[in-house]
């Protein structure tokens, strides 16, 4: 570990004098030491940057680059992207890791296993290195960080809205949630993002997105939603009627408030008192809104009859 923590420090030595010889340029654009210099600083971190993935290996940990495409990010813009993308990988690792999830719920392992560090950051445009703990499986096969990565990409490639509700068939609402906050935080600010995950200085997953790109996704999944119906009887007091707006207000014997609409249910041939007790039959539909994670549910009421059931 500290021949990792004085290669990090190496990196960032050689990224700021690459940045002050890179800032000189501006005003001695034909310099030729200088490019000189620069050619050199940047062979020079090329060299390190080997140097860091091959101890990182040996260490056992796992490097993921993330470049903001933006050359001057707002703080409040790389803080919200990049932060909601670890969010979404971490919600993509506690289905990997406890299969389908549909509440933004995570375990102390997620937590844990998904806290990555931060070591340095590149030269040139912005953009910062992290590393985690992974093993190592016999044949390099994924493991569940592997699997949350892919996810999270998988998700971020989806080109239509089917794409997207077939995702969340498979892995809930959360992840798909995390991801849509990641891709309109990059939409909003108008920053597209370059992600890689490697291991042995192997890239094991990439992905390069644009903000528009983002922003379309964003459309895709503001349009995806599961909508089921359900047929119910229920016993109580109608207490609200409005024959203009058609809405009726309805408590349970259980004491829930159900309010809706209703179309023939209650009109001058079906008259109804209030108020009073009634079954009501009634129509309940529940929509699932995957972006937000929310359920919407409505009530249409069929018909009223008096107690008891004629």
């Amino acid at each position: 570990m500290i021949k990792l923590l004085e290669l990090e420090e190496k990196i960032s030595n050689t990224t700021a004098a690459l940045g002050r010889l890179e800032s000189a340029m501006v005003t001695t654009p034909h310099s030729p030491s200088l490019q000189a210099n620069i050619r050199s600083l940047r062979k020079l971190y090329d060299n390190l940057e080997e140097d860091y993935d091959s101890v990182a290996s040996e260490l056992g940990l796992d490097v993921c680059r993330y470049r903001v495409l933006q050359d001057h990010p707002s703080g409040k813009a790389l803080a919200r992207c990049l932060g909601a993308f670890l969010d979404a990988f971490s919600l993509a690792y506690e289905v990997a890791t406890h299969g389908r999830r549909d509440r933004r719920i995570l375990s102390a392992e997620t937590v844990a296993s998904t806290d990555l560090r931060v070591a340095y950051t590149f030269p040139g445009s912005f953009g910062v290195v992290l590393t985690v703990p992974n093993e190592r499986l016999l044949g390099d096969w994924a493991t569940k960080l592997d699997e949350a990565m892919r996810t999270v990409f998988s998700v971020t490639r989806a080109d239509s809205s089917d794409a997207v509700a077939s995702f969340a068939s498979k892995i809930g609402r959360s992840p798909i949630a995390g991801v849509y906050n990641w891709a309109k935080a990059n939409a909003e600010s108008k920053t597209g993002a370059n992600v890689e995950w490697s291991r042995n200085a192997e890239i094991k997953e990439v992905i390069l997105f644009q903000y528009q790109q983002f922003d379309t996704l964003v459309g895709h999944i503001d349009r995806t939603g599961k909508e089921t119906t359900s047929e119910l009887e229920i016993r109580g007091t109608l207490v609200g009627a409005d024959i203009t707006s058609r809405r009726f207000h309805f408590v349970t014997e259980t004491d829930d408030d159900i309010r809706g609409r209703f179309l023939d249910a209650i009109s001058d041939s079906q008259h109804a008192e209030l108020p009073a007790k009634y079954t009501a039959r009634v129509t309940k539909t529940t929509k699932i809104i995957y972006s937000t994670e929310q359920e919407e549910v409505s009530y249409f009421l069929n018909q009223l009859a008096p107690f008891p059931i004629a």
